[in-house]
């Protein structure tokens, strides 16, 4: 970060995010939500509508009934070595060089002897340009910067080709280009550029067997490279083969004589393949597991209470020995809530999950109807949420004769008539006192300026708020943040930032691998998984659309215009549609009809003046709609459509005298004044809505219902409500149409 650029907190007001209009035009209540988290409660809705519920429904047990697996020993960990126990990963084979035979046999079956002749003096040649032989040939004769190999139709030969050159001349690298009439493709030889910039770090031998075991990629096996006692030259390695090759291998520095207890072993890199590329070696296993069993997923359902989703999903990867990036989700839930979502999670078996939960405390988690299924969740795969909300302190926003009893009514039918503007949320863009606000990253990530996304992501909350473990003030949190602003040491502030921040962990622990260049920082941010890197360039595009939906309400009106977009389906496919003057005549569509676009590098445009706004907006901020592909990060954000009107439905309500600021009374406020009512969310999980009766407005007692205006003033009110809401749509922007302020 330069010393002129200063980053400032973001105001969490909601016309910061373009919160601004509303549909309804009657007067409007004030009240508080959330002041306890039990106040807010959100249960998932599976794409059939149906609540997600902790406990298996009847046709859940018969599918799973008969496939018992075996048990697992929960104290497998007790029989790894040291060195096993830092990857925390069963041994491999070490990687043993292979004989060249092989792959001259390979070789002379589909290229010349001569073409042999040539790339044996071709390879030798380079060797000698870049010092690892002396070359007794003839120096002046100019045999250029490549050779090429000839032309091959078949693709596995040319594979084989490939791999049989890096082999036998690791300092050399074939690529294929495409030739213009053939049908096959040529391969052409010439000097691998990246394997002069380890020759300050290792010897030749050491960089041939790290090249040929990378190309190799025999998964089940691993590298040792003596490297000395120099940390500052295994710093430097580890950077680059993180640099070259970090998406295919890991590397660990082992240090010699380890607590006195390994003498003889040199100080050593250890390199091996990722995960992902075990599907060509032997796959690591946990004892007791099958191969099947790795290649399965594991449903469930998550039920967290005033905790982030991505706070809960650490936890439990902890609790499994798995990784963040291993876990699903069709959205991300309110942190200051009861919230309940179903949840995927891959090569962790349901009985190693639930064995994992049994085993260990999760605070504020609780976890069930655990059962396999057959692959991932996707953001937007839900078929909405239920929301059960209680508003505390409901007051007359401004002085008038108008009661409560009698705006609650009016507001309520005028919400499930008009809808509301569909605006994202002030959750969206970050939790209430966070410094930088997601969208802020987000738009930082897009700029191509990691360094800056950076240091917003450990820029000091404003201290007025309690962290997640009930920390005031300059907590912990904040002071490794502030730390990381003045020293830019990523090992101290590591050493500072509590271990339950897992984001802010995962970052320093890769800025103190890779460094502070401007790739390090990439490599820092694609630390964090995809699943949670990219809601911050979302959060960015909905703060856009947010803009835009204020922009269209305030030039048009509630009218359909020619060049609005509309969602139409043709052949079982959504598509989207341009409103015509000849649409608009004959009244196909309504203003709930009408989309606008999250910006992305795919999306079609309104064809009005909607569309110049957009490309202002993003001008503003030094974007065009092609930086929505981030190779850096390998992210392509391909847009989307959202409907700039949503609508509540089984919305339910009901008002009752607040004697007291506790659930706890609420509660009896209802079970005392009201008779039993069947709730029609009886059939919802137990431990999810034992607390709270939703109680119908044609059932409210006259003693409540009836409150009369000189009481309502004087009377705090509590008012509970209960409704669903499409994907993505946000409960506390709905209740905006009743409620003019909701602290």
């Amino acid at each position: 970060m330069s010393e002129e650029e200063v980053f400032l907190p973001t105001p969490l007001h909601q016309e910061n995010f373009g919160i601004v209009r509303v549909l309804s035009s009657h007067s409007r209540l004030s009240g508080k939500l959330k002041e306890k988290y039990q106040d807010f409660k959100v249960t998932e809705l599976d794409t059939n509508g149906k609540p997600v519920s902790l406990q298996p429904d009847k046709h859940s047990q018969e599918c799973t009934q008969g496939s018992q697996e075996p048990d697992r020993k929960q104290d497998w960990k007790k029989n790894l070595t040291v060195k096993e126990e830092v990857w925390k990963r069963q041994p491999e084979q070490k990687w043993e060089e292979k004989n060249t035979a092989n792959f001259d046999g390979i070789l002379s079956e589909s290229v010349s002897e001569e073409l042999l002749e040539k790339l044996k003096t071709f390879s030798e040649k380079h060797r000698c340009c870049q010092g690892i032989s002396n070359y007794q040939g003839n120096q002046d004769q100019d045999d250029g910067d490549s050779l090429s190999l000839g032309i091959f139709e078949n693709k596995e030969v040319r594979t084989k080709l490939h791999h049989c050159v890096k082999q036998l001349h690791p300092h050399l690298r074939t690529s294929t280009n495409k030739v213009k009439g053939q049908t096959g493709s040529e391969i052409i030889v010439s000097p691998d550029p990246l394997y002069q910039e380890y020759r300050d770090f290792l010897d030749p031998h050491q960089i041939n067997q790290l090249f040929q075991f990378i190309d190799s990629k025999e998964g089940n096996t691993i590298l040792h490279l003596s490297v000395g006692d120099c940390k500052d030259k295994r710093t430097k390695i580890h950077r680059l083969v993180a640099k070259h090759f970090g998406s295919m291998v890991e590397t660990k520095t082992f240090v010699g004589n380890f607590k006195s207890k390994t003498p003889d072993i040199q100080t050593s890199i250890v390199v091996r393949f990722r995960d992902k590329f075990q599907k060509r070696g032997v796959k690591r296993q946990f004892p007791g597991e099958t191969d099947r069993d790795l290649a399965e997923y594991t449903v469930f359902t998550l039920k967290k209470e005033d905790i982030e989703s991505l706070d809960a999903i650490q936890k439990i990867a902890m609790a499994t020995n798995s990784h963040p990036s291993q876990f699903s989700y069709a959205g991300i839930k309110d942190k200051k809530a009861v919230t309940m979502q179903a949840m995927v999670v891959r090569n962790v078996t349901p009985s190693r999950l639930q064995a994992s939960i049994d085993n260990r405390a999760l605070h504020n988690i609780t976890i069930g109807n655990i059962q396999r299924c057959s692959g991932p969740l996707h953001l937007g795969q839900l078929g909405g949420n239920h929301f059960d909300v209680v508003v505390r302190d409901v007051k007359l926003h401004t002085a008038q004769d108008t009661s409560i009893n009698d705006i609650i009514p009016l507001a309520v039918k005028s919400l499930e008539t008009n809808g509301f503007i569909n605006y994202y949320g002030k959750q969206r863009f970050g939790a209430v006192g966070s410094a930088a606000t997601a969208d802020r990253i987000g738009l930082a990530l897009l700029q191509g300026n990691m360094k800056k996304a950076i240091d917003l992501f450990f820029l000091p909350d404003d201290g007025n708020h309690y962290d997640e473990l009930g920390n005031h003030g300059d907590n912990p949190v904040n002071h490794a943040k502030r730390n990381w602003q003045t020293s830019h040491n990523a090992k101290e502030t590591l050493a500072l930032m509590p271990s339950y921040k897992s984001r802010e962990c995962i970052i320093l622990k890769a800025l103190h691998r890779h460094g502070q260049s401007d790739e390090g920082c990439s490599k820092a941010v694609m630390a964090i998984p995809h699943s949670m890197r990219i809601l911050y360039i979302h959060s960015y595009c909905s703060l856009v659309w947010n803009h835009m939906a204020t922009h269209r309400i305030q030039t048009y009106g509630y009218q359909v215009m020619k060049g609005d977009l509309v969602e139409v389906k043709e052949n079982d496919q959504t598509k989207v549609h341009i409103i015509t003057s000849e649409d608009i005549q004959t009244g196909r569509y309504s203003i709930t009809d009408v989309v606008l676009p999250l910006p992305g590098n795919k999306i079609t445009m309104p064809e009005n003046t909607i569309k110049e706004k957009y490309h202002q907006y993003l001008q503003s901020d030094n974007l065009s709609f092609e930086q929505f592909r981030v190779p850096a990060l390998k992210m392509n954000i391909s847009g989307d459509y959202r409907k700039l009107i949503a609508f509540p439905c089984d919305l339910e309500w009901n008002i009752v005298e607040d004697k007291s600021d506790t659930v706890d009374t609420f509660q009896e406020a209802i079970s005392t004044e009201v008779s039993a009512v069947s709730s029609p969310l009886a059939d919802l999980e137990s431990t999810s809505c034992a607390e709270s009766s939703v109680i119908s407005q044609d059932n409210i007692p006259t003693s409540i219902s009836n409150v009369d205006s000189h009481d309502s003033k004087s009377v705090a009110m509590v008012t509970r409500m209960s409704f669903c809401l499409q994907p993505s749509s946000y409960a506390t922007v709905c209740l905006r149409e009743i409620f003019s302020s909701l602290d």
